[in-house]
């Protein structure tokens, strides 16, 4: 894997690669790890293969090399990154805010013309994914199809009730020839099931 010392100015050039790319292009070469591969017309050493699951949402990348920033350290108005993380485990994300609020705090002390007023914003993968307004539109359709969902199981059950009050005779009929109670359950939840069974899968 990638390491700190990778992304200095002059270290030699390393990368990892997706598993997708490791399956179709190197044919799953398990000794490909420690290699080199010619990239961009340079040759550059794979550090490692990402898990089989492993995306970054909304890129396509199936490489990744360790980003240089020569100078950067010394210019604190720089700010053109996103970056993804995995919190700790037990971290909460509000955790997480408020200790990047805090370092974002110590920043603007010690450089107020260029940091002052600004902060770090970490949102979760589906907020960013979906956003705040995204997100409520969800769970108001998530709501509506809730209540039609509710609505079509109380009109079942109506039928049903209905059904059973119109088979009075029929059942009564049926206990007069010798079926037993279990018996006539059984029945009824058997043809309960059913229709439930077929409701749900149209549904």
């Amino acid at each position: 894997m990638l390491l700190p010392d990778d992304a200095r100015e002059g270290a030699p050039a390393v990368a990892v690669i997706g598993y997708d790319l490791w399956a179709s292009r190197f044919g799953s070469d398990s000794t490909l790890v420690g290699s080199e591969v010619l990239l961009n017309g340079r040759r550059v050493t794979v550090a490692g293969v990402m898990p089989r699951r492993f995306f970054i949402p909304g890129s396509a990348a199936q490489i990744w090399t360790p980003l240089t920033l020569a100078g950067a350290s010394d210019d604190h108005s720089f700010r053109v990154l996103r970056v993804l993380g995995r919190l700790a485990p037990g971290v909460e994300l509000e955790r997480a805010r408020r200790e990047m609020d805090m370092i974002a705090g110590r920043l603007a002390q010690a450089s107020p013309v260029t940091n002052k007023g600004w902060s770090v914003n970490i949102v979760s993968i589906p907020e960013w994914i979906a956003g705040t307004q995204f997100r409520r539109a969800l769970f108001v359709l998530l709501g509506v199809v809730g209540a039609v969902l509710l609505i079509a199981c109380a009109n079942a059950a109506n039928l049903q009730l209905a059904r059973a009050a119109a088979r009075r005779r029929e059942i009564a009929l049926r206990a007069a020839l010798g079926a037993t109670r279990t018996r006539v359950v059984t029945q009824l939840l058997t043809e309960s099931t059913v229709l439930a069974t077929i409701g749900g899968i149209s549904i």
